[in-house]
């Protein structure tokens, strides 16, 4: 299929790590777990300024005080499939950030809307963890 004349999605996803559990978000919209991340925004200037954005959107915690962000090889995922939102194939490039604590803020991340799940657990989920699509496509890419 030709990309250059799909709809563009820019999306940041931020790993957070802590041993061998990673935290995720519950998506009440679609019953599943997802990363920490969203969209890029027209007033993000780059796909970095919306990954902090979004973790101290999602996650209340203050950039360069309570940790940084890097990039996370691959940095940058390119998938085209169906929006569930727009219901069109869409060409998504999902970058990739990996959050670096300056600070133990796992008693913070401890909510209703945030799971952690072992590594174990996302590539062979129980019966009773849904993981998003975008979790399941990208998870198995990175280096983790």
């Amino acid at each position: 299929m030709d990309t250059q004349n799909l709809p563009l999605q820019e999306v940041v996803i931020i790993i957070i790590e802590k041993g061998n559990k990673f935290l995720f978000q519950k998506n009440p919209k679609w019953h599943d777990l997802s990363f920490i991340g969203g969209k890029v925004d027209p007033p993000d200037k780059t796909p970095l300024d919306a990954a902090y954005r979004e973790c101290g959107e999602e996650l209340n915690i203050k950039r360069d005080i309570d940790y940084t962000l890097e990039p996370l090889e691959p940095y940058l995922i390119q998938e085209e499939k169906l929006s569930k939102r727009t219901g069109k194939v869409t060409l998504y490039k999902f970058h990739i950030f990996k959050m670096i604590m300056k600070r133990d803020l796992t008693k913070q991340f401890e909510t209703e809307e945030n799971v952690w799940l072992e590594k174990k657990d996302i590539n062979n989920p129980p019966s009773d963890v849904h993981l998003s699509e975008i979790v399941q496509t990208v998870f198995p890419i990175l280096d983790l």
